[in-house]
């Protein structure tokens, strides 16, 4: 099960033992559930690497990819292939996805994307990206970027500048549910 679905399952019992439900505030609502998408998404790009390795690994070893789980400084994934490395990880109240090409001793990010959750006013939290302003779930995010990713490396992804996906990134969303 799904560490939201565990919580979920948890909320019934408890409702179903006449328990109140505890009111979180919004910036706890959001850092827990931002813990819960990390996690399911870290263990949804793992699953899906372990499982593309083993159909690739006979006839192609040398495109396998290798998963880290990283948890300092900021807890998140990477997955390496070739030159080509993908990072997830916590950033402030985002999470955030990164393409980085390495060559020799320099690194360019190729591409990033941030995800950030917002409280709605039933105080459900939902994550939108920032990039396109879409909701996204562990799910979305895994199969369309690890998905890019395995298939086509950095190739697959738009090159930009920190500046230039700074600004898009500012553009792009504008918040009135928090």
């Amino acid at each position: 099960m799904k560490p939201s679905d565990i919580i979920w399952i948890q909320n019934i019992a408890n409702q179903a033992l006449g328990k109140s439900l505890s009111k979180d505030t919004p910036l706890h609502a959001i850092a827990k559930n931002m813990n819960l998408f990390l996690d399911e998404l870290c263990i949804q790009m793992t699953e899906y690497c372990s499982y593309f390795n083993e159909l690739i690994r006979e006839g192609a070893p040398q495109a396998t990819c290798n998963v880290f789980r990283i948890g300092s400084p900021r807890p998140g994934l990477m997955i390496l292939r070739d030159r080509d490395t993908l990072v997830i990880h916590a950033e402030g109240s985002r999470i955030r996805c990164r393409v980085v090409q390495v060559h020799a001793y320099n690194e360019k990010c190729i591409n990033a994307m941030e995800f950030e959750g917002y409280v709605t006013k039933e105080d459900e939290v939902h994550w939108f990206c920032l990039n396109d302003n879409q909701r996204v779930n562990p799910e979305l995010v895994a199969k369309y970027y690890l998905g890019q990713f395995l298939a086509f490396g950095c190739c697959a992804f738009e090159i930009t500048t920190s500046k230039e996906n700074n600004t898009a990134q500012n553009n792009s969303f504008t918040s009135t549910s928090v």
